[in-house]
């Protein structure tokens, strides 16, 4: 990982070597007509992208100064180098012009230092501050903390439970090799509620992770995929009641008690004078429209002057009477 570090520095320090200088050397060639802002702002873009590509693997150095602030020694080494590769190159592309990269102060030693301390001083002093400070981060710790002590205790309780893990799915199928496991694994993909499948060769046992993958529409994928005999081990599909069928068997006797019909003994006193008489009121109640369930039957008493007779069938009394 250090070599992956100062990699990164040699390849931002390069790049900003050669884009500070050649915006030098070609505003001069082209007579200044970048002006100090045009070279001020090429070199500012090139900081910008270089921190934004690099800065989270070496921290975008960029500068021996910085580098010891940090006590980091070989990112100094690695400036180093692409400085004078970055030299090299620039001398290569823009040789013999080479007068515009060229750092001579116009002014005298002693003011040169000055500005050169008061330029460097601020530079470290905004970078260090920047990279250094961790009050920041201590305010994003403090704010999690105070939501957590304005929450009431209920919640603290369910943030501690951890989350269900997700329903399991068992099955058993005979699976050969690494290839079948991965055939069934590959039947389940993008399945509806499935989210992992565990196939085991060995054991010839598949995993089926998901809180709403349906066991029973599983199966039948399994099945129907990889066109093997599977057996659902868990969850243990519930048997369907079978209360109803017992409950309709119960009723149908009732109904057929119900459909059968009563029989009704009806007792009635009739004047009769003689055996033809009741021989005229049995033959006028066979013809009444009653059931073949009616039984008809005559009690004659020869010595009374009354010949009463009773019935026995569904015909209601008032039927006989009329």
């Amino acid at each position: 990982m250090t070599f992956v570090k100062v990699g990164a520095e040699f390849i931002g320090t390069y790049i900003l070597m050669f884009v500070g200088i050649a915006t030098a050397i070609v505003n001069q060639k082209i007579h200044n007509s970048e002006t100090l802002i045009g070279c001020a702002g090429a070199t500012g873009l090139a900081v910008m992208i270089i921190i934004l590509s690099t800065g989270h693997i070496s921290g975008a150095h960029l500068n021996p100064a910085v580098t010891i602030s940090f006590a980091v020694p070989l990112y100094i080494a690695a400036q180093v180098l692409a400085s004078i590769c970055a030299s090299f190159t620039l001398k290569g592309v823009f040789h013999p012009f080479m007068s515009g990269g060229v750092t001579v102060p116009s002014v005298e030693y002693g003011q040169a230092f000055a500005l050169e301390f008061i330029i460097s001083f601020n530079l470290m002093f905004v970078v260090t501050a920047v990279a250094t400070d961790t009050r920041a981060e201590e305010k994003k710790t403090e704010e999690p903390k105070k939501k957590e002590e304005t929450k009431p205790e209920e919640t603290k309780d369910e943030a501690a439970v951890p989350a269900p893990p997700p329903a399991e799915i068992l099955l058993k199928v005979f699976m050969h090799c690494e290839s079948c496991a991965r055939k069934v694994r590959r039947s389940l993909k993008d399945f509806p509620g499935v989210e992992e499948v565990i196939a085991d060769c060995k054991s010839h046992t598949v995993v089926v992770k998901g809180e709403k993958a349906e066991p029973l529409k599983v199966l039948e994928r399994v099945q129907k995929k990889s066109h093997r005999k599977v057996e659902l081990l868990s969850p243990i599909p519930i048997a369907p009641e079978e209360e109803k069928p017992a409950e309709e068997e119960k009723a149908a006797p009732e109904e057929e008690k119900k459909d059968e019909p009563q029989i009704v003994i009806t007792v009635l006193k009739v004047h009769m004078h003689c055996e033809a008489c009741a021989e005229e009121i049995k033959k006028r109640i066979l013809k009444m429209n009653v059931t073949t369930n009616m039984r008809l039957k005559l009690i004659i008493n020869s010595k009374a002057k009354a010949w009463p007779y009773s019935t026995e069938g569904t015909v209601t009394p008032p039927l006989i009477n009329g």
